[in-house]
């Protein structure tokens, strides 16, 4: 098992970006949740606009992780989604 970790995608808490299971057999890829942080500001704060700029950077946090590993998103099996609303 290899934690993986990137600069170019926002700085986790107290867990990894993701975690490459068995990776001289199987090769499996478990990513942390990913939000709508953006690495390039100042503080990594989500980003503004509401929910579509998130989602926006959501994914391309997930896809910056996926290349660190030389992972494509077309081989993603399942990602799950959560939303919440305030209101």
């Amino acid at each position: 098992m290899r934690h993986i970790f990137t600069n170019q995608a926002p700085t986790p808490g107290a867990y990894s970006q993701g975690v490459l299971v068995d990776p001289k057999t199987h090769e499996i890829l478990f990513l942390a949740g990913q939000t709508g942080n953006d690495k390039n500001l100042e503080g990594e704060p989500v980003v503004g606009g509401g929910v579509g700029p998130q989602t926006t950077q959501c994914l391309r946090n997930i896809a910056t992780i996926l290349n660190h590993v030389c992972a494509n998103p077309i081989n993603l099996v399942s990602v799950d989604v959560f939303f919440e609303r305030y209101w």
